[in-house]
């Protein structure tokens, strides 16, 4: 994920996982994670939309 505000980029490393159900017959995202790799470190506030 990079994060750009004005001039300065911000570059996060992740795992992203979707589960995925089917309901009537199509394929539904139950769930969206996303788990930073170096989350025990301090960060600026961050946006992510999904």
């Amino acid at each position: 994920f990079v994060e750009t505000r004005q001039d300065d980029q911000l570059l996060l490393a992740a795992w992203a996982t979707h589960e995925l159900v089917v309901v009537d017959g199509q394929l539904r995202i139950k769930l969206k994670r996303v788990d930073l790799v170096n989350c025990d470190a301090a960060l600026p506030n961050i946006q992510c939309f999904m």
